[in-house]
């Protein structure tokens, strides 16, 4: 059964699956090892009663929102019928005025469920329950879905709700904060995701997977406005395997990029990096546009089994007991001999693959024919305490194992009647708590089952697309072959839009401990504090300490720019510097004592008389020389220090 959250739950289920594992083998075509894993040791019971919540995640720019439905499974797993299950549950966080409800059952008899414990039900561990569910009979492979909705806004979280985050914390980002349209454009997106330690435990496994959409359909969280979307390439994962698969939505092939094989544990590995480039062009336009381009699913599943703990599912629900029977055979003996009466019973399990556990029983005889008058010998002594009704029982706290063929006998009665009794026997036996002969409960939390995507965990992805003017700084620095604490500083300032820019100013920074030199002399003498195209430069001024760790800031002025621009950084490009696409501006850095390398890769870029979003810069940072540079080793660190971040964050 696949019921849609955001719904009341239908009586929709695929008759042909069996049982909830079942279930999450179809949900994840995925394949999660671990989950069948899971699946296959649960099934080994008999009697298997399931509590799984399933989470449904939309994370659409920085905002999340998430769901969650709950099912209780129980499950005729076995080859022999079964009787008389009860189940007492204890719902928590959940939709009041939906309830528990029987969503579907093939039982052999109809399915009970009670707000408050019937005086027909057995004595069972139930303190706290607030549901009963009854299942008089359940053949073999017969079984009853029933259904709650979690209210996620009850569940705190970070000092909001589950409502607003999710299991799974997620964060996604791209290199380009910005692309142009009308071009040829590339980036790289990275996308993070680890668990939530509010959710799972240490030990917990979190088995995953992930997949990467490229899309061109607006129904399926793409843009109609991209005229080549793809392919993707350098697929990279940090955990398991990424493979890239033709595009599903409308993308030049490869479109999509799945991830498999892996699985987070909590309190070891928890987190999971992957990332992939893009090529693309967008139609030409005007203004700019925080453009969807694809979108990412996660499919995840955890399991925990055993005793009932609170945090086996999200919403705080727990399974307390069961009790339930099989097949038996209760067969009494009757003897009359010199004038006594005699008796005793037999209790055996008669079913295959049952182990029972024997409570209780008792033999009784009554008169010839009534049920009412129950025989009386003053002469005999009661097996159970003193009484002229039960004429043998066995003390409380009787435990006994009957494995399949297995009986067990009573003591026997001997009493005088003048008359002829009838003699009659009962027994109180139940299925034990048992992996492989008698129940056992389950605790699963994983995504909702999505018809169209497989998994209803969602991450839209967009990138914000320029028509207008875009401003790109580009900063080198390059060490002095033999100088250890010399470097030469090129900053390039490039118009990757489509339209001329307004003034501009460039800023920079030069940290304590570090200094400019030979500040003086000629463009192509190679040393210092020089703009390349005295058209451009309008401005230079310095601003001592401008913030604490920094003895300087340079400003220059730079009038404006053509379109045009390749965007490459290339501060050897005199083609571009001739069409007055490109600036660049170069000088000379020394330092001496201690000083962090990091500290110099700082610049800023601000269009002058413009508000617009889409005229805010790109910046680029290099390291070392133009064939061996450095943005690789800082992209890494700043995803480093994001996957610890939000649900979800984006560069525009």
């Amino acid at each position: 059964m696949k019921p849609d959250y955001g719904n009341t739950p239908k009586k929709e289920f695929d008759h042909s699956e069996r049982k909830v594992s079942i279930r999450t083998a179809a949900l994840l075509s995925l394949v999660l090892v671990l989950v069948g894993a899971m699946a296959a040791g649960a099934a080994a019971a008999p009697l298997e009663i399931s509590m799984n919540e399933y989470v449904s995640t939309s994370i659409v720019g920085d905002t999340a929102t998430t769901g969650v439905t709950g099912e209780i499974t129980v499950l005729n797993n076995g080859t022999d019928d079964i009787y008389d299950i009860w189940v007492p549950v204890t719902l928590a966080n959940y939709n009041s005025t939906f309830g528990l409800k029987v969503t579907f059952e093939n039982a052999s008899s109809e399915v009970f469920v009670y707000s408050a414990k019937p005086a027909s039900a057995p004595a069972m561990d139930d303190t706290g329950a607030n549901f009963w569910i009854q299942i008089p009979q359940l053949r073999a492979g017969q079984y009853a879905v029933l259904a709650y909705l979690v209210d996620a806004g009850s569940i705190p979280i970070y000092g909001s709700t589950l409502a607003t985050t999710s299991p799974i914390l997620v964060d996604t980002y791209t290199d380009a904060s910005r692309i142009v349209s009308g071009r040829d454009v590339s980036w790289t997106v990275y996308f993070n995701a680890t668990t939530n330690s509010d959710f799972f435990t240490d030990g917990d496994t979190v088995a995953m997977e992930i997949n990467h959409y490229l899309s061109r359909n607006s129904t399926h969280f793409g843009s109609e406005a991209w005229t080549t979307l793809g392919p993707i390439s350098s697929n990279r994962t940090s955990q398991g395997t990424s493979v890239l698969l033709d595009g599903l939505y409308d993308t030049t092939a490869p479109g999509r990029m799945q991830v498999t094989g892996f699985a987070l544990t909590q309190g070891s590995e928890i987190w999971v990096n992957t990332s992939y480039d893009v090529a693309a062009f967008h139609q030409e336009m005007t203004g700019s546009i925080d453009e969807p381009f694809g979108f990412s699913t996660i499919a995840f599943s955890a399991e925990k089994s055993g005793t009932g703990e609170e945090d086996g599912v999200i919403s705080g629900s727990v399974v307390h007991d069961c009790q339930a029977t099989g097949e038996a055979l209760v067969s009494v003996t009757k003897e009359h001999l010199e004038g006594s009466w005699k008796g005793n019973a037999t209790f055996t399990n008669e079913a295959a693959g049952l182990v029972y556990v024997l409570t209780d029983y008792a033999v009784w005889a009554t008169e010839q024919g009534t049920f009412g008058t129950y025989i009386e010998d003053a002469g005999w002594t009661p097996g159970y305490e003193s009484s002229d009704i039960v004429l043998y029982k066995p003390a409380d706290g009787l435990a006994t194992i009957l494995n399949p063929g297995e009986s067990a006998g009573t003591e026997t009665i001997e009493f005088a009647f003048d008359g002829v009794p009838v003699i009659w026997a009962n027994a109180t036996f139940v299925l034990g708590q048992n992996g492989t002969h008698g129940w056992v409960r389950n605790y699963t939390v994983e995504t909702q089952w999505n018809a169209t995507y497989g998994s209803d965990f969602i991450v839209s992805q967009s990138i914000w697309v320029v028509g207008d003017y875009l401003i790109k700084a580009t900063k080198h620095v390059v060490p002095f072959a033999g100088e250890d604490t010399k470097f030469r500083v090129y900053i390039v300032v490039e118009n990757i839009g489509g339209t001329q820019t307004p003034n501009a100013y460039i800023y920079d920074m030069i940290p304590t401990n570090m200094s400019v030199v030979d500040d003086s002399g000629k463009w192509d003498d190679g040393i210092s504090n020089f703009v390349n195209s005295s058209a451009l430069f309008t401005t230079n001024s310095t601003v001592a300490t401008p913030m604490a760790g920094y003895d300087a800031g340079q400003i220059w002025g730079l009038a404006p720019l053509q379109p045009g621009a390749i965007g490459d950084g290339d501060y050897d490009d005199w083609t571009q510097i001739t069409d007055n696409q490109q600036v660049v501006i170069a000088y000379n850095m020394t330092g001496s004592g201690d000083f962090r390398l990091s500290d110099v890769y700082i610049v800023g870029v601000d269009p002058v008389n413009s508000l617009n979003d889409h005229t805010s810069p790109i910046v680029t940072l290099f390291g070392g020389s133009k064939s061996a540079n450095y943005e690789g080793i800082f992209i890494l660190l700043f995803g480093a220090v994001m996957v610890a971040g939000v649900v979800i964050r984006r560069k525009k």
